[in-house]
C-alpha cells in the first residue's frame, strides 16, 4: 500500500522493448548489442548505447539503491541466484551483500566488474545494487512472478523503504566463488550432461559440442567441485557465445 512507502520507489519497465517484440532475446534488435554489456552507454552511440546512457543520467542520479530483475536468455536454463556488486567502496559492497542475503535463492555471486551491466555501473556510482536471476528459456510462470515480487518486497523491508518486517526465506543464499563463464569454441550441437542447479565433481564432463555429423569438437570438463548456475539449453550453439557458467560453493 502507498502509505507503507517511505521515500520513493521507481519502477522501470523493460528497457529492451525492441528485443522483446522482435524476439532477439538479450540483444537490442536495432544494433545487436546486449544492454548488460555496454553500460554506461553513449549518447552519440547506437540504440543500445543511448538506452544505457539515458538510464544512467535519468535514473542513477536519483537512486539510493538499485534492484535489477533478470532471467536466463531465451536459449538458457538457469538456477535462481543473485549477484551483488563488488567493485565499489567497502560500505557500498556491504550494503549490496546485505540486500542479496534477503533474496529467496540458494546462491549469491559477488561481481568485481565496475561497468558493462547496469547494476555493476550503479555500484561504481556509489549505489548499492543487486541483480536477481530467475527463469529463462523465454518462459515465465505465475509462481516465478510471485517469487520475484516477494524478493523485491523483502529487500525493500530490509531497506526500510517499505513498512513491514523482513521475512525469513526458505533459502539463505550461499556464496559462489571462482565462477567460470565458458564460451563455445565451435558452432554446432550442444549436449549438456547435467541440468542447471546440479552439482558436480572436479574432472567431470559437463557437456560436449559435436558437429552436424556427430564428430566431437569440444568437451567441457569441470575445473573443480561446484554447481551449474546456467547453461545453453538449445541444441544449437554458436562459436564464441555462452555455453555454461558454474562456480564453487563456499560452505
Amino acid at each position: 500500500m502507498p502509505e507503507q512507502v517511505v521515500g520513493n520507489i521507481i519502477i522501470i519497465h523493460p528497457l529492451n522493448i525492441s528485443g522483446f517484440e522482435n524476439r532477439t532475446m538479450s540483444v537490442v534488435a536495432e544494433d545487436g548489442k546486449n544492454l548488460n554489456r555496454i553500460f554506461p552507454g553513449d549518447p552519440d552511440g547506437t540504440e543500445g548505447d543511448k538506452i544505457c546512457h539515458f538510464l544512467v543520467t535519468a535514473f542513477f542520479s536519483q537512486a539510493d539503491f538499485y534492484i535489477d530483475l533478470h532471467a536466463g536468455d531465451g536459449y538458457e536454463s538457469l538456477n535462481p541466484y543473485v549477484y551483488y556488486l563488488g567493485a565499489a567502496a567497502a560500505e557500498v559492497v556491504a550494503q549490496a551483500k546485505a540486500m542479496a542475503q534477503k533474496v529467496n535463492v540458494p546462491y549469491m555471486v559477488r561481481s568485481d566488474i565496475a561497468s558493462g551491466g547496469a547494476y555493476n555501473y550503479a555500484g561504481s556510482c556509489g549505489i548499492p545494487s543487486i541483480l536477481i536471476e530467475r527463469g529463462g528459456e523465454a518462459r515465465w510462470s505465475e509462481a516465478e512472478v510471485a517469487l520475484y515480487k516477494a524478493d523485491v518486497k523483502n529487500v525493500l523491508h530490509h531497506l526500510a523503504v517499505l513498512g513491514g518486517k523482513v521475512k525469513a526465506n526458505e533459502n539463505k543464499p550461499v556464496d559462489i566463488s571462482d565462477v567460470v563463464y565458458e564460451n563455445a569454441a565451435f558452432t554446432g550441437c550442444w549436449y549438456p550432461r547435467k541440468k542447471s542447479g546440479e552439482t558436480f565433481k572436479k574432472g567431470e564432463e559437463l557437456g560436449v559440442i559435436k558437429d552436424y555429423f556427430g564428430k566431437l569438437q569440444q568437451t567441457c570438463i569441470a575445473k573443480y567441485d561446484g554447481v551449474i548456475l546456467y547453461q545453453v539449453s538449445s541444441l544449437a550453439i554458436l562459436r564464441d557465445e555462452p555455453m555454461i557458467a558454474y562456480g564453487r560453493i563456499d560452505h
